[in-house]
């Protein structure tokens, strides 16, 4: 259990850091710059069944929400953005089999315009915390 929580913690919040870490410097330097953090529902409420995946994404929030705050004024924005969806691709396809149904599942170009958008905000409006779902999606929170 100690191995997984470890390479769980890793793989969503200091892998993340690093990313970060590596990047914020030019951004700070040039004064812009946007970051971007894939997070799931798990960022916003525990898991009976996958507890390690949860805290995971918590932690993956709260940097998110923590760089944003910290070099927002540095003019770059972070942005925690959470897929409560299944993206509509040849594994999710194939996992669903005979349930398959694109009009339940994102569509890839819909999410990619969306981070596009995100993207483009000016700065007087930013988003640091963004949801997709597809509109026939029960919600869950």
């Amino acid at each position: 259990m100690k191995k997984v929580s470890a390479e769980m913690g890793d793989v969503e919040v200091v892998g993340a850091f690093a990313a970060a870490k590596s990047v914020l410097p030019d951004m700070i330097s040039k004064l812009r710059g946007t970051i971007f953090f894939s997070s799931a529902t798990a960022a916003y409420r525990g898991s009976s069944k996958h507890p390690l995946y949860s805290i995971g994404k918590f932690g993956l929030r709260a940097l998110s929400q923590s760089l944003a705050k910290a070099y927002g004024r540095n003019g770059v924005n972070v942005i925690h953005l959470r897929l409560d969806c299944d993206l509509d691709v040849p594994y999710i396809r194939n996992s669903y089999g005979p349930d398959y149904n694109r009009n339940k599942l994102a569509n890839p170009d819909a999410v990619a315009e969306s981070y596009w958008l995100a993207y483009k905000q000016p700065k007087v409006v930013w988003s640091n915390e963004i949801e997709l779902r597809p509109n026939v999606e029960n919600w869950t929170l």
